[in-house]
C-alpha cells in the first residue's frame, strides 16, 4: 500500500514495476508518473484511490483479480493506460494515447463515466465483457478520435 504521494521526475528514466507477488497493490495517494512508465503485477487486486496522472508515460496493471479505479486516471498526453479486468468508478482518460481492457469492465460510479483518448489517434479496446451496475444510474462515454473502417471501401 502506498499511503502518501507518489512522484518521479521528467526524462523517462524513473520507470517503476511494482511486483506483488501473492499480494495485492494499494495506492491510496496521488500517483504522478510524468513521462515515465508504472507497471503493476499482483496476484490479487490493485486499487487507485486518489488518482494517476501523467502525460507520456505508460500504465500496466496485469493482476488475477481486477483493479478497482476510483481516482482518476489522467493522462496529458499521449500516454497508454493497460488495464486487466477493472472496475471504472472514475474516469481514464488520455489526449492521444491508447487505452486497453484485457478483462471484463463494470462501471460503477454511480454517474456518468469517461473512458476516452480525446482529441488524438489512441484506440479505446475492450478485451472482455462491459457492462454497469443495476438501478440505471451508471453513464458511460466512450470516445476515440481516430476512426477504424474495418472493411475497406473498394
Amino acid at each position: 500500500t502506498f499511503g502518501g504521494t507518489l512522484g518521479s521526475t521528467t526524462g523517462g528514466a524513473d520507470d517503476l514495476t511494482i511486483t506483488a507477488g501473492t499480494g495485492a497493490v494499494t495506492f491510496t495517494g496521488a500517483v504522478t508518473m510524468i513521462d515515465n512508465d508504472l507497471t503493476v503485477a499482483s496476484s490479487q487486486n490493485s486499487v487507485v484511490t486518489a488518482g494517476i496522472g501523467g502525460s507520456t508515460g505508460a500504465l500496466t496493471v496485469t493482476d488475477s483479480g481486477s483493479t478497482d479505479v476510483n481516482g482518476a486516471i489522467a493522462l496529458t498526453g499521449a500516454g497508454t493506460v493497460t488495464l486487466d479486468a477493472a472496475t471504472v468508478g472514475a474516469d481514464v482518460t488520455t489526449v492521444g494515447g491508447a487505452i486497453a481492457f484485457g478483462g471484463a469492465v463494470t462501471g460503477d460510479k454511480g454517474s456518468g463515466t469517461a473512458i476516452g483518448t480525446g482529441a488524438g489517434a489512441g484506440n479505446v479496446t475492450f478485451g472482455g465483457t462491459l457492462g454497469l451496475t443495476t438501478g440505471g444510474a451508471d453513464d458511460l462515454t466512450i470516445t476515440a478520435a481516430r476512426e477504424r473502417n474495418p472493411s475497406p471501401e473498394r
